[in-house]
């Protein structure tokens, strides 16, 4: 982990992630009170504080030693700022990846799915991308996801007919 004893170094935006949103659990729904999982609440705080500092402009996160935001990034810290109340934030991050998301304007066969970044859809990326992307787009924190209600068949995209 990109730790280190005084605190979040600048480098490490995936770990502090993690390490921020496990420091605090949900004990109600989104954007209710939130109990502190450890009793760690200064060092989460910290660590969510650090994430928000780090926030892009367009929402996002970028990796570190990078400027550009990128789904990876931002899937993980969107996930963490929901989950602990950072509404504002978080809600900026979703709208990121939302843009990231493809249309209906896409190819069918990548119809929802997520790309790195703002230079456009890459299969070779996708599927990585899709699958980080989806815990910030969620909006349920990490802790409580579950496959319960889940349906064997992939979703499809609402287009209109003349996309289709």
């Amino acid at each position: 982990m990109h730790s280190s004893r005084r605190g979040l170094r600048a480098g490490a935006p995936r770990a502090a992630r993690f390490r921020a949103g496990s420091l605090r659990a949900p004990a109600c729904g989104p954007g209710e009170a939130l109990t502190p999982a450890t009793g760690r609440t200064a060092k989460a705080d910290a660590g969510l504080g650090w994430l928000t500092a780090h926030q892009n402009t367009d929402g996002g996160f970028a990796a570190a030693g990078a400027t550009a935001s990128n789904a990876h990034s931002t899937g993980l810290a969107t996930e963490t700022l929901l989950s602990t109340g950072r509404l504002g934030a978080g809600l900026k991050g979703w709208s990121s990846l939302v843009k990231l998301q493809q249309g209906c304007a896409a190819d069918r066969a990548v119809r929802g799915a997520v790309a790195y970044d703002a230079t456009g859809f890459d299969p070779g990326t996708g599927a990585r991308a899709t699958a980080q992307a989806v815990l910030g787009l969620s909006g349920t924190p990490l802790a409580t996801l579950s496959a319960h209600g889940a349906r064997p068949a992939v979703p499809v995209l609402a287009c209109p007919a003349t996309t289709r």
